[in-house]
């Protein structure tokens, strides 16, 4: 997995120097990496949720990534890469990272149904979206809950919870893949001293049969993957 196409620039009004990456599963690490141009503010994320509330306990996003198509070898590289590639294979192979001063921002998987251009001679604009597959999670059950129905095996931690649920997105690559990372303050006697290092979400376990329903039959299943994790978000928040 490797990055074919990057673009840097500094805004002065955030004082913040913004790096966006457009990687390929199928590209090595080691590839050439190619610089393109952005129009406008380079690139705008779309924040949703359910409610208006403004801590929701799940917040998805869009991002649209505003490309221009140059008149130049770049230009001609890039509008192949996505006509041949991410307009014409499956989805969930390429990827859209951006950086903030070099930290990670925002990632998400770049879809291949929503891609807009301007259609007119080169340069001409074209704009990339990229999802974080939250939504995907509604459709997917749990399989460490379903797992539990079948043979308690036992109080979960709530990151292992949070691990699994996360894998179900296309962010998931390999086990060492980092998908979330937590900043929670709530410590109970039992954890011990406060420190650095602890993270009570990892101290903390809870049965994994707490998510699930009763159908009509009266047959316990899995909650959704969704709906787990707002829950969870929902009692850490």
């Amino acid at each position: 997995m490797g990055v074919r196409f990057t673009s840097s620039f500094y805004s002065s009004l955030q004082d913040v120097y913004w790096t966006c990456e457009l990687i390929d599963i199928n590209y090595p690490s080691t590839g050439v990496v190619q610089n393109i141009e952005l129009f406008g503010e380079g690139f705008e994320i779309d924040y949703q949720q359910q409610s208006d509330e403004r801590f929701a306990p799940i917040k998805g996003s869009d991002c649209k990534l505003n490309c221009v198509i140059t008149d130049n070898q770049t230009g001609i590289n890039l509008l192949n890469w996505i006509n041949t590639t991410i307009n014409a294979t499956k989805e969930d192979q390429y990827f859209l990272n951006i950086k903030r001063n070099n930290d990670r921002f925002w990632y998400g998987v770049i879809l291949s149904d929503l891609n807009t251009r301007e259609d007119e001679s080169r340069p001409f604009q074209y704009v990339l979206t990229a999802t974080d597959g939250l939504k995907r999670l509604e459709t997917k059950p749990l399989q460490i809950v379903t797992d539990e129905i079948a043979n308690y095996t036992g109080r979960i931690r709530f990151t292992t919870f949070l691990f699994e649920i996360l894998k179900l997105t296309p962010l998931y690559l390999t086990d060492s893949t980092v998908l979330f990372s937590t900043v929670v303050n709530w410590y109970e006697d039992g954890m011990g001293d406060v420190e650095s290092y602890k993270d009570p979400l990892e101290y903390t376990k809870i049965a994994a049969n707490t998510f699930s329903r009763k159908e009509e039959n009266e047959k316990r299943v899995s909650m959704n993957a969704y709906e787990i994790l707002e829950a969870i978000c929902e009692q850490w928040e």
